[in-house]
C-alpha cells in the first residue's frame, strides 16, 4: 500500500513540477537593415511605416513580453515616441517611451530594454539618455492623431496589452517623430515573448528566429512540493 502511495505521490509531484515550469521564452530579432528615423515633415505627414518582426510557430499564450531598442541614436530624442503593437488589425499596443528630454539631447548609440519587471521608468529630464532596462512609459497623454495609429490608445504595461494573447503574427515597432528638427537611426530591435507552453532545454538564435529558456518556478509552489515529498518519505519510512 505504501509503495503505491509513494508511486502516486511521485507522479503527482512530477506533474505539478511540470506545470510550474510551463513557460517558454521566444526571442526574435529584427533582421533588416538599419532604420532611418526621419524628422517629421509636418506638412506631408510623417512616415508611420512600422519595423516588423514576424513570429510563427510559437506555442501557448502570452505570459510576458519585453522589447529592446538596439543601437538607438538621435539628434533630438525629445521628439521621439516608440510603440510596440501586437499582430492583428485591431490589436493592442504599448508605448516604450516618449517625452524624455535629456539635458544632453544628442544620443549616441544606446540599447534600451523595456520590461514590466524593471525597477523604474526613464526619467523625464535626465542629464543624458543612457542604456539600461526600464519600465515602459510615456510622458505624453496620448499619441497624436497624425501618427496613423491613434485608433488604438497604447497601454502602459506589456501585461495589460498582451497577456493571454496569441503570440504568432507580425509584431510592429512604430517610431513617432513629433517635430521636423532632427533625425536619427536605429540598428534594430528585439522582441522577447514568454508563453505558457512547456519549456524545452535548447534553442538557437537566428536573424529572425527563436531562442528558448525557462522562467523561475513560483517559490510557494516549490515549498508545497517539498512538503508533499517529505510527507511521502515519512509514510514510506513508517512502513
Amino acid at each position: 500500500m505504501n509503495r503505491y502511495f509513494l508511486a502516486i505521490s511521485t507522479a503527482f509531484l512530477l506533474a505539478c513540477a511540470a506545470q510550474l515550469q510551463a513557460a517558454r521564452l521566444y526571442t526574435y530579432n529584427y533582421g533588416g537593415p538599419s532604420v532611418v528615423l526621419q524628422p517629421n515633415p509636418l506638412v506631408t505627414g510623417y512616415d508611420d511605416t512600422p519595423v516588423d518582426i514576424a513570429v510563427s510557430g510559437a506555442q501557448g499564450t502570452i505570459l510576458d513580453v519585453s522589447a529592446t531598442l538596439i543601437g538607438l541614436e538621435h539628434q533630438a530624442v525629445w521628439q521621439m515616441t516608440f510603440f510596440v503593437r501586437a499582430p492583428g488589425a485591431f490589436s493592442d499596443m504599448v508605448w516604450l517611451f516618449g517625452g524624455v528630454n535629456p539635458a544632453d539631447d544628442l544620443v549616441n548609440p544606446v540599447d534600451l530594454t523595456f520590461t514590466d519587471s524593471a525597477a523604474a521608468v526613464l526619467a523625464q529630464n535626465p542629464p543624458a539618455l543612457t542604456g539600461g532596462t526600464y519600465k515602459p512609459n510615456s510622458y505624453y497623454g496620448s499619441p497624436s492623431v497624425n501618427t496613423g495609429i491613434a485608433a488604438v490608445i497604447p497601454n502602459s504595461t506589456f501585461y495589460d496589452a498582451f497577456f493571454g494573447s496569441n503570440p504568432n503574427g507580425t509584431w510592429s515597432l512604430y517610431a513617432w517623430d513629433s517635430a521636423p528638427i532632427a533625425g536619427g537611426s536605429l540598428a534594430g530591435w528585439q522582441l522577447n515573448i514568454t508563453t505558457n507552453a512547456a519549456a524545452w532545454p535548447g534553442g538557437v538564435n537566428g536573424p529572425n528566429g527563436a531562442a528558448t529558456g525557462t522562467t523561475p518556478e513560483p517559490a510557494t509552489g516549490m515549498v508545497a512540493l517539498l512538503a508533499m515529498a517529505g510527507f511521502a518519505f515519512v509514510r514510506r519510512r513508517r512502513a
